[in-house]
């Protein structure tokens, strides 16, 4: 038993440094999930320093598309680092060679997890020191950023292996990513404030779940805005969204593409 465990652990460690070494190899994922939301701050930035803060929200842009931007670098890891690795794994028939190992779903599994999830707190960290940098966040609200974005990563880890669970095709999979991160960020408020979108989007907004991963960062950020939800049912709708997408992927994951 104690053999087992220990090969066990070998085999997930082993998966783990392939799996930064397959990212690390890929300068276009590395790109998504480091570099681009990095740029995209300094653009925002940028813009900020030559527009007045919002008069509904006492708030600056910069400060508004902060949370909006962290949560976009998250859904990268999420989506371009976890949905695509795996649905070019499995055209290039490495997830059928999988199976005829000794390797099981869960090492497999808690490997890519691990992965992403160091990947994520690397993107959190960056992004705590530039917001302290950039005096956006204090020092107290620090630990429970990082404890609402761990939770949402899970979500979000979620949802990529549901999406990367059922797509054939890396470029068709690529381009549904990227066409459809950016709305759903801006319909779930993350992105533009409900105020000048009809009222019927912010009605659909309690359906997508960054709308309560938003919702809890600006009232982190924010003691002086109202926020849609109560903290605790945020954390608790992006718990609920990561059961269900959980659960989805068990029953819907395949492992090659072939049709039985």
């Amino acid at each position: 038993m104690q053999i087992q465990v220990h090969n066990g652990k070998k085999t997930i460690l082993f998966l783990v440094k392939a799996g930064f070494n397959e990212i690390i190899r890929d300068l276009k994922v590395f790109f998504f999930i480091i570099i681009f939301p990095v740029i995209f701050l300094g653009i925002f930035a940028g813009i900020s320093s030559v527009i007045d803060k919002s008069e509904q929200l006492n708030i600056s842009m910069l400060e508004f598309m902060f949370p909006g931007i962290l949560i976009f670098a998250l859904l990268s890891t999420g989506l371009f680092g976890t949905a695509l690795p795996l649905v070019e794994m499995r055209k290039n028939g490495i997830m059928r060679l999988l199976t005829l190992t000794p390797l099981t779903t869960g090492q497999f599994v808690i490997s890519q997890i691990i992965v992403r999830l160091i990947l994520s707190v690397v993107q959190i960290t960056l992004f705590l020191i530039l917001g302290i940098l950039l005096q956006i966040i204090t020092i107290s609200d620090v630990v429970p950023l990082l404890l609402v974005s761990l939770i949402g990563m899970v979500m979000i880890l979620s949802l990529g292996f549901l999406l990367g669970g059922f797509m054939n095709s890396v470029e068709i999979a690529g381009g549904i990513l990227g066409a459809i991160s950016a709305p759903i960020l801006m319909l779930s408020g993350v992105m533009m404030p409900f105020y000048i979108m009809p009222d019927i989007i912010e009605d659909l907004a309690i359906f997508i779940p960054f709308t309560y991963m938003g919702d809890a960062f600006r009232q982190i950020l924010f003691e002086h805005l109202e926020g849609k939800f109560n903290i605790y049912i945020d954390l608790a709708a992006i718990l609920g969204f990561a059961v269900l997408f959980f659960v989805m992927t068990k029953l819907s994951f395949k492992w090659t593409n072939e049709k039985i």
